[in-house]
């Protein structure tokens, strides 16, 4: 009797999300967490999953009790009673108009019977318990907290006007050696929220109470909050989904404005385990064994660019480029928000606290770590990585947005980089692409550099800094030209005996031996 073989569908996913078909206008499809493609699986098939860069909830909830040295807090709508590390304000735009339309909170709140308020986690040693936000009166920084669901009423998608937005931070001290690792993160997802969690719903909490859209097009989103003491300790580099980002920090409040990022994934036909790439001997010995016809489930590939390209045994050129190539199913996924890297330098230059840097692509892979200094050219280089081609056949355009403090730069490049050009180079493959477009403006506080219009698939991106030199107009100096009324007042007689010489210049005066002769009028 023939032996069952175990079919294999290999996905590149976006953050935790998919999307069924593209979005149009407000009329927005679900978005479809990555785990959907195996729920339904029958026993002997698995996905293989290339997890995409992204971001999104990364804190929907925060446990507020254990040590001292290791806590999170997810900020909640700015009240009365919660005035600081809060939720100022959610607003957006259509793109192209001036006014922000303020959304409102929403009384939305976990279930008193949901697990969260009672869970207590895995590390008992810790005592973790989820609870409702409070500021700890010994640090005066927040605990706890879970993310809010917002009303935007300008801002309709395929579910409603409702958004789920957390913004919060996670911290662990460490004391030997002395570190502290802080994290910061915003996000904002288009949702029909539920009073209770759906049976049979295994989205990430709180997704699990609803389903996840698509941002409607051609809109803008603002999230301020009020970080309280962080205004001390926040700042470094972010990367995000946020396109054409603004970002600010007036006083205790950060600022950041910018649209969703539409990415590309992409799902491949099934494969038999037999034809799997990685073909370890332990892969081998289970596959012809027939274990893999009893399960199902999926696996991930590390994420990040570095990793996605790095040439190995079996992927001579990189996984993403082999897979790549065998994903007929293309379609897109939307987002907003941003997590930071934890780190505020760049080759010899540090930010200052309350300083923010931030890169962000439609790229459905990057890099998940800062741009790169090169001394040797006075670069920055970041590499991207996405589907040559939509599913529709059409060249997969790429943007790339960098934000840098006004200071920092200039640290990095010796001059006031606001009377800056700049420089970009776009290679991949040994080539050089040159079809794309960019252009830097600023602010009193940052640059921004905007890259539009180039081609996937793995790219790598080096941005330089060019100083201006302001050169003064050139004077030209035009002979005076000599009128006739000019010539009669500077014309000069000068006579020696017979012998008479007539001088026009206005400096002459006779030879020696001449006299002056007077001429009248």
């Amino acid at each position: 009797m023939r032996k069952k073989v175990a079919q294999l569908a290999i996905g590149v996913l976006l953050a935790s999300s998919f999307a069924y078909d593209v979005a149009l206008a407000e009329n927005t499809s679900l978005a479809v967490e990555p785990g959907k493609y195996s729920y339904d699986l029958p026993n002997g098939r698995n996905i293989f999953q290339f997890g995409a860069t992204g971001v999104g909830l990364y804190l929907g909830k925060a446990p507020v009790s254990g040590p001292e040295d290791v806590w999170s807090a997810v900020f909640p709508p700015c009240s009365t009673v919660n005035n600081q590390y809060c939720i100022e304000s959610v607003s957006s735009r259509r793109i192209g108009t001036e006014e922000w339309i303020m959304g409102s909170a929403s009384e939305w709140t976990p279930s008193s019977s949901d697990p969260i308020w009672t869970d207590n986690g895995t590390a008992q040693q810790t005592k973790l318990q989820t609870t409702k936000f409070y500021t700890d009166q010994k640090s005066n920084l927040p605990r706890g907290g879970v993310a809010s669901v917002w009303q935007l009423k300008n801002s309709p998608h395929g579910g409603g006007i409702e958004y789920v937005v957390g913004a919060g931070i996670y911290f662990y001290k460490n004391y030997s050696p002395p570190q502290t690792t802080q994290a910061f993160n915003f996000g904002i997802v288009p949702a029909k929220m539920g009073l209770n969690p759906i049976p049979g719903n295994r989205n990430s909490w709180p997704m699990n109470y609803g389903e996840r859209y698509q941002f409607p097009k051609n809109m803008e989103f603002k999230l301020v909050l009020r970080i309280g003491d962080y205004v001390g300790s926040i700042g470094g580099w972010f990367e995000g989904r946020v396109l054409k980002p603004r970002i600010s920090l007036e006083q205790n409040k950060l600022i950041i404005s910018g649209s969703p990022a539409w990415s590309l994934y992409g799902v491949s036909n099934p494969l038999p385990c037999t034809e799997w790439p990685e073909q370890t001997p332990r892969l081998v010995e289970v596959c012809a064994s027939g274990a893999l016809n009893q399960s199902n489930g999926w696996y991930s590939f590390n994420n990040s660019y570095e990793a996605a390209v790095k040439p190995s045994q079996f992927y001579p050129q990189g996984s993403f480029s082999y897979w790549e190539k065998r994903m007929p199913i293309i379609n897109e996924i939307s987002q907003w928000g941003g997590v930071d890297f934890g780190i505020n330098t760049s080759g010899n230059c540090k930010m200052a606290f309350g300083e923010v840097a931030f890169v962000s692509s439609n790229a459905t892979i990057y890099s998940t770590r800062p741009p790169q200094w090169n001394k040797d050219d006075q670069t920055l280089n970041y590499g991207l990585g996405s589907f040559h081609l939509k599913g529709d056949g059409s060249l997969n355009q790429g943007n790339f947005y960098i934000v840098i403090p006004n200071s920092f730069a200039k640290c990095l490049w010796g001059f006031d980089a606001q009377k800056a050009r700049v420089i970009t180079s776009i290679t991949e493959d040994g080539g050089e692409q040159t079809n794309f477009t960019s252009k830097i403006t600023s602010d009193k506080e940052n640059l921004y550099v905007e890259i539009e219009g180039f081609s996937f698939s793995s790219p790598k991106i080096k941005v330089r800094l060019e100083e201006k030199i302001e050169k003064n107009p050139e004077v030209e100096i035009v002979p005076k030209i000599e009128t006739s009324k000019n010539i009669k007042k500077n014309r000069l007689v000068c006579v020696k005996g017979k012998s008479k010489k007539e001088l026009f210049s206005k400096s002459a005066s006779c030879p020696k031996g001449y006299k002056l002769q007077t001429i009248k009028s």
